[in-house]
Order: C-alpha cells, then sequence, then structure tokens
C-alpha cells in the first residue's frame, strides 16, 4: 500500500481497522492512501509492531543474504504504488535481487510496469 507521502508499506487491507488495537480509532480506519507514515505510526497495531516499509523488508532481505526472495503484489487498482515501486526500484536498483516477481491480477498496472 502506498501512503499519503508516497511510501510503501506492506498492508493486505486498505486500512488497520481489523490489525489496530483499538478498531474505533479514526486512523486505523482512514485508508492507507489518505494517512502519511507519520500518521500510521501513530495506530498502534495488535501485534505492537507498526507496518514495515517494503524497502527496509528488502533490506533485510539482502542483510540474511542467500536467496532470500519476496513475492510483491500490488493490489488492483493501486495504480500509484506502481509507480512508486518503479521509482524505489531506481533509486535503489540492488534490491531488485531480493524480489523473486512482481505482480498484480490488474492488467493496466503490469503493462505499465513493463515500461
Amino acid at each position: 500500500a502506498l501512503t499519503k507521502d508516497e511510501r510503501i508499506i506492506l498492508a493486505h487491507d486498505e486500512n488497520f481497522t481489523r490489525l489496530g488495537m483499538d478498531p474505533t480509532s479514526p486512523l486505523c480506519n482512514r485508508t492507507v492512501r489518505d494517512l502519511t507514515f507519520k500518521e500510521l505510526m501513530n495506530c498502534p497495531l495488535k501485534s505492537g509492531a507498526r507496518p514495515p516499509l517494503l524497502f527496509e523488508v528488502l533490506r533485510s532481505a539482502a542483510a540474511i543474504g542467500g536467496d532470500a526472495k519476496m513475492i510483491v503484489e500490488i493490489k488492483a487498482g493501486n495504480t500509484e504504488a506502481g509507480s512508486a515501486l518503479t521509482r524505489m526500484f531506481a533509486r535503489h536498483p540492488q534490491l531488485m535481487e531480493h524480489v523473486a516477481v512482481v505482480m498484480s491480477f490488474d492488467a493496466f498496472i503490469m503493462h505499465n510496469l513493463r515500461r
């Protein structure tokens, strides 16, 4: 998911209502794309952790070494995330070796990633 300030975080749902410690919190009920990363940090999760940034997870994979690779899925309709992912890989091309595949069920997103 892409935050309002264009940080890519790992998130399955469009908001953190299900995972937030306080599901009634206004922050946890807003969509990720409507929150900055700093605002997301103010939505405590049940696990006690914060949503990880994709950049951090890929750097961790690099530190693990070997064949540590991820599958990155861009949710359908989230065209901005595809563009942000492309920019991140342009700035940090060494992280691409820790991605097995980038996928989406959105043909438009996949087409744009190929360019």
